[in-house]
């Protein structure tokens, strides 16, 4: 359990630093995608994918990085658009289809 603990919340130092009072700002942020394959692995991170963050310290110049499991990212809004765009949008989630669209309820007069 603590080496999956460590594997999800895995923090690198990329640069040693001196005393200082970090201004931490965020420089890059990517996303790597879970890859779905039919191979047993025991990395959560082929599953769900892994977001990576590098950290700048504007004061001395240190820097980390931060990885988490899955995306900070909300795909909802990303749903929404291409409904507005295409119209229904299906979303298949095991052996369930969900259908998302507009809906334009009628206003009684």
């Amino acid at each position: 359990m603590i080496n999956l603990l460590n594997k999800l919340f895995k923090k690198e130092t990329i640069i040693a630093t001196q005393d200082c009072k970090h201004q931490w700002e965020l420089v890059a942020k990517t996303y790597a995608a879970p890859i779905q394959s039919t191979i047993n692995v025991e990395d959560p991170r082929f599953l769900f994918g892994v977001t990576t963050y590098n950290w700048h310290c504007n004061l001395c110049g240190a820097g980390y990085r931060d990885e988490m499991l899955g995306t900070d990212e909300n795909r909802w809004n990303d749903i929404v658009d291409k409904v507005e765009k295409f119209g229904m949008q299906y979303i298949k989630a095991g052996n369930k289809v969900f259908g998302v669209a507009e809906w334009f309820p009628e206003i009684e007069k």
